[in-house]
């Protein structure tokens, strides 16, 4: 399935059906699509935006926002369309419909852009890589 990384506290938002637009410099491919929650911290932008969308004080919005998890999918969105939008997060304006939580969050690693989530491949652990001393650059 097609995935995007977004930063808490609007990747949960996204996923409970309150954030139905995704503004990105880009389509998003129609149809299912996994929200995973980036490990990045919100920035104090996320914060304010928040509060003024949601209202609240900043220090409890602050307080709940990082309790939201991160480095997970959180669910999965429909992508039903986009239009031409001039905002600072980007030039087009993709809907978004029809959201579904998970029970429980999946870790994950996410990406940039667009990226393939397979759930199977991110529950499977694999062996670290062990450092060769004899390597030389």
């Amino acid at each position: 399935m097609n995935a995007i990384t977004v930063r808490q506290p609007w990747a949960s938002l996204t996923v409970a059906g309150k954030k139905t637009e995704e503004y990105r410099k880009y389509r998003l491919p129609a149809g299912r699509l996994a929200i995973h929650a980036s490990r990045t911290r919100p920035t104090d932008d996320d914060v304010r935006e928040f509060v003024t969308l949601f209202g609240g004080e900043v220090a409890d919005v602050l307080r709940d926002i990082l309790s939201l998890p991160r480095g997970v999918v959180l669910g999965e969105v429909v992508v039903t369309g986009h239009s031409v939008c001039e905002t600072r997060w980007g030039t087009v304006a993709n809907t978004l419909a029809h959201p579904q939580q998970y029970s429980e969050p999946i870790p994950a690693c996410g990406a940039l852009g667009v990226w393939r989530w397979d759930h199977d491949s991110d529950l499977v652990v694999s062996e670290p890589t062990l450092f060769d001393p004899s390597f030389s650059f």
